[in-house]
C-alpha cells in the first residue's frame, strides 16, 4: 500500500511539472507599437501578446492605450484581439478589433460603445509599418460617430 502511495505522489509531481512546462511553452510573446497619426495632443500605445500557430499564422490579444495630452486630459484603455500572418517575404499583415466603452461626451454620439477595425502592414525585419483604422462610437440612443484615419506603427520596447 505504501508503494502505491509513493507512486501516486510521484505521478502527481510528474504531471504538475509537465503542466507547468506546457504552460510556459505556450505563453504568448509580448510585442509593442507606438501608433501615431499626426493628431496633436494624442498618442496611442499597443501591447499585444502574440501566439504562434505555425505556418506564419499568429493570434493576438492585448491592450491599446490612447493618451490625450491636451484638454480633456484622459487615458483610454481598449481591448484588442485579432490575427496576424506572414503574407509575403516582405510583409506581415494584422487584422485587429479594438473595443471599449467610450466615456467621452465630446464626440457627437456621446458616451457609448467604441469599436475599431484596424489593419496593420509591417515589415518582418523591423516590425514597423503602417496602419489604417475605422472607429465607430455608438451611443446608448443609437447615434453614431465614425472616424477613419491612418498612421505609422513603430515597433518599440514594451513598458
Amino acid at each position: 500500500m505504501k508503494v502505491i502511495k509513493v507512486l501516486a505522489v510521484a505521478l502527481v509531481l510528474v504531471l504538475c511539472v509537465a503542466a507547468v512546462n506546457t504552460k510556459d511553452s505556450e505563453a504568448a510573446t509580448e510585442y509593442c507599437w507606438l501608433l501615431t497619426d499626426g493628431t496633436a495632443g494624442v498618442y496611442s500605445y499597443m501591447k499585444l501578446g502574440v501566439m504562434d500557430f505555425g505556418g506564419g499564422n499568429y493570434t493576438l490579444a492585448g491592450l491599446k492605450v490612447q493618451v490625450y495630452t491636451v484638454y480633456p486630459y484622459a487615458v483610454n484603455k481598449q481591448l484588442v484581439n485579432g490575427s496576424m500572418a506572414l503574407t509575403s517575404s516582405t510583409t506581415i499583415e494584422a487584422g485587429l478589433n479594438v473595443t471599449d466603452i467610450s466615456p467621452y461626451s465630446n464626440v457627437a454620439a456621446g458616451p457609448g460603445l467604441n469599436t475599431t477595425d484596424m489593419h496593420m502592414t509591417i515589415s518582418p525585419t523591423t516590425f514597423s509599418g503602417t496602419y489604417y483604422r475605422t472607429t465607430t462610437i455608438t451611443s446608448s440612443t443609437g447615434a453614431t460617430t465614425e472616424t477613419v484615419n491612418n498612421g505609422i506603427a513603430t515597433f518599440t520596447t514594451c513598458q
